[in-house]
């Protein structure tokens, strides 16, 4: 079908559905106002209640407000064709058809522009609404016309005909109440979840009703019709407005045909009492119910309303798993009720799930985590707790009594890196690491945590789909970490972080050539603290750069210091982080420094390692430095994957060779020497002078000499030492007389 054949087919359908609303509305209404007449017949009643015009505005709230004026012209149409065929004259009925025209499309109007335009009877203030527009204010109006109508050429008193603007709006509101909740309440299915207990209500109503509004005769008859309350009460409790509706319709139906055959209490009355009585009872039982259902609905909308908050606090929207904050309430509450007194935490990671999400995209990404959720679900056993901790890390709670845990933590990296098939039609291999700690019901949740983190981020240190648990050295980092992050601000503060100097000699003349300062933290707690304690943390924590102005700032002032006692100082170094050399501002910040105690820049040496050049290789920030005139060397050169190309790419001016070399140094000739030679002569070629790390005895000496290494620092000349311990064994030209320079001399003579 081209566009324009289905535009004209829908054009179509548009045209003739206001004349089927207008037809299907007539159909209905007469179809609705003969059964009552015919229900009302026997006992010669006005009618107790017109349902037409609880169906008028049904149908009005149901539809849009375009087809309104179809839904009025089928009123009217089924109205004024009732009319004539009982025998009414023309005039009245016009006023009668205006009068059930007009009164709904009042009530509907009002409804909309209040607020509730679904015609909503819950909550309660959905129920005020209806009640006062669609239940009073549009029956009013409807009472209105229609006695003026009544009025057209009756003879007698002005006065007497208002006596049937009651009955005329009791009757209309009453249908209203009676037909209009049934309709609407009934876009909703709500009841389908308890046929057995609906049809329960509904036989129950029709027996109880029957029973209590049947027999006038009886003694206390007027009060047996509000044994029917109970039945009223039990449908808008169970079932709220929905339940209600369906009640109020029965009990009305039971009333109304007791009352027009003659039985039940209301005929007892007088006959124009009994024509008021009845719908007045029925209505206050109808609004009673209505009431009653609403407050229910109201409370139920709340506690769903607060059922859904909480899942939304509690679960992870992705994935569907509880979330962190669930975590940490479970294991506060839960865990104390194992058997086994012992909590094992499970710290799951996608390994390289960046490349996941740059490459296949964010939805990809959201299929991968949906998949491992599931996977994690399956691999657990019954009882045990799976969790999305953040945006790809998982945590398992589980109810183990192995002392072994780590085949377990297989088995986990096992079922969750099986390859997936994503939507797409792509096949990946989502490898996991896992990080485990063992924990206690007494213990605070937050820590078995960090424990678990800290095992994973040791395990993907080691590598693709690894498992490490968190052990006494992991214990101590994090306890360190702990430290540094509460304790660092104070530390530098108050000078707690001071600097440690040794010496770099040169193999040649024995001279000191430089000292290397070392930051130790004297912390007033946990004692003297070496870099490997707290740099770390001070790394992660982004505090690198107030750590390395601190000790520049005490290097260059002991530097001055120095040169002021004994005329003249050698170089002072200082070690740079990888996170350091790609700071732009790192050339700035040194030379504010030297300027600050006069220092010149050829008087330090800035150490950076391999391993740092390899991820960071900021050239123009290590280019500004080395036009400042600083020196700069590449630190434990060997340990890393430095390549020949990165190194000729700089002007490099020292290299160290990791002591890790300098161990394995032995007499005779062995792989280890063959390395240390040819980077020494490598280093020269490059116009590089070196120093070798960790010389701890004379044979080291002797073979690095040999080799023309050109400095030498260890623990065979000196430990780091304080700074004003630094001068202890220096003479006044520098020359170094304390331990190691005897096994020097030797050496000296035998280059020469």
């Amino acid at each position: 079908m081209s566009s324009s054949s289905g535009h004209l087919a829908a054009v179509s359908r548009r045209d003739w559905a206001g004349p089927l609303v207008c037809v299907a509305m007539a159909v209905a209404y007469g179809g609705l106002a003969q059964a009552t007449v015919w229900l009302h017949a026997p006992g010669a009643f006005e009618p107790v209640f017109w349902p037409g015009a609880g169906l008028s505005l049904a149908v009005l709230l149901l539809l849009p407000t375009r087809r309104w004026g179809w839904v009025v012209a089928g009123v009217a149409v089924a109205e004024l064709a009732g009319n004539l065929a009982w025998g009414f004259p023309l005039v009245p009925s016009l006023w009668w058809v205006a009068a059930n025209s007009v009164g709904p499309l009042v009530g509907a109007t009002l409804l909309r522009r209040s607020g509730n335009p679904d015609g909503l009877l819950a909550p309660l203030h959905h129920l005020r609404s209806f009640v006062g527009f669609g239940v009073l204010a549009g029956p009013s109006v409807t009472a209105t016309i229609g006695t003026l109508g009544s009025s057209w050429g009756t003879e007698g008193p002005v006065g007497a005909l208002w006596q049937v603007w009651p009955s005329y709006l009791l009757s209309d509101a009453l249908g209203v109440l009676v037909l209009a909740p049934l309709l609407l309440a009934w876009r909703s299915r709500g009841l389908a979840r308890h046929p057995v207990e609906v049809g329960a209500l509904f036989v129950t109503l029709l027996a109880v009703g029957l029973v209590t509004l049947a027999d006038a005769d009886r003694p206390l008859a007027t009060g047996l019709p509000y044994l029917i309350f109970p039945m009223l009460t039990w449908a808008g409790l169970r079932f709220g407005i929905r339940g209600a509706a369906l009640a109020v319709f029965a009990m009305t139906q039971v009333a109304t045909w007791n009352a027009v055959t003659g039985a039940g209490p209301f005929v007892a009355a007088l006959d124009d009492a009994g024509a008021v009585l009845l719908p007045v009872f029925l209505l206050g039982a109808a609004l009673s119910v209505f009431v009653l259902a609403a407050v229910v609905e109201g409370l139920s909308d709340s506690t769903e309303v607060q059922r859904q908050l909480t899942r939304q606090a509690y679960r992870d929207d992705l994935t569907g798993l509880p979330n962190r904050r669930y975590l940490i309430e479970y294991l506060t509450g839960h865990t104390a009720s194992w058997p086994s007194g012992r909590v094992v935490v499970f710290a799951a990671d996608l390994d390289h799930f960046k490349f996941v999400n740059d490459g296949l995209g964010h939805l990809a990404g959201n299929e991968v985590l949906i998949e491992i959720a599931r996977r994690l679900e399956r691999a657990v056993r019954p009882g045990d707790l799976v969790v999305r901790s953040s945006g790809d890390e998982f945590i398992a709670v589980l109810h183990v009594v192995e002392a072994d845990i780590l085949p377990l933590a297989r088995r986990l990296i096992e079922s969750a890196s099986g390859p997936m098939v994503l939507s797409t039609g792509s096949v990946i291999t989502q490898p996991i690491s896992i990080g485990i700690a063992d924990g206690s019901p007494d213990d605070d949740p937050e820590l078995t945590l960090r424990g678990a983190d800290a095992a994973l981020h040791h395990a993907k240190h080691l590598g693709r789909a690894q498992a490490y648990r968190f052990d006494e050295h992991l214990q101590r980092r994090d306890r360190d970490r702990r430290l540094v992050q509460s304790d660092l601000e104070r530390g530098l503060e108050d000078g707690q972080i001071t600097c440690h100097y040794q010496p770099e000699i040169d193999a040649l003349t024995g001279r000191v050539v430089c000292f290397e300062a070392l930051a130790r933290w004297h912390h007033p707690t946990a004692g003297l603290l070496t870099p490997d304690r707290f740099m770390p943390a001070i790394e992660d924590m982004g505090a690198i750069g107030e750590l390395f102005e601190s000790v520049l700032a005490q290097a260059l002032t002991e530097q001055s210091r120095w040169s002021d006692e004994l005329g003249s100082a050698p170089p002072v170094a200082i070690n740079l982080s990888a996170n350091q050399i790609a700071d732009s501002r790192l050339p700035d910040t040194v030379a504010t420094a030297l300027a600050a105690v006069g220092a010149t820049p050829d008087r330090l040496w800035l150490e950076m390692t391999e391993t740092a050049l390899a991820h960071q290789p900021a050239y123009d920030v290590l280019l500004a430095l080395h036009d400042l005139g600083i020196m700069l060397a590449i630190d434990d050169f060997g340990t890393g994957w430095s390549s020949i190309s990165r190194l000729a790419a700089f002007p490099w001016d020292l290299l160290k060779i990791d002591r890790s070399f300098v161990d394995q140094l032995a007499p005779g000739e062995s792989h280890t020497q063959r390395i240390i030679r040819s980077t020494i002569t490598m280093a020269h070629d490059l116009g590089m002078l070196t120093t070798a790390e960790g010389v701890e005895n004379p044979s080291q000496v002797e073979r690095l000499t040999e080799f023309g290494c050109d400095y030498l620092q260890g623990y065979l000349f000196s430990r780091p030492v304080p700074a004003p311990d630094v001068l202890a064994h220096v003479t006044g030209e520098w020359l170094w007389a304390g331990p190691g320079s005897g096994t020097m001399a030797p050496v000296m003579g035998r280059r020469r």
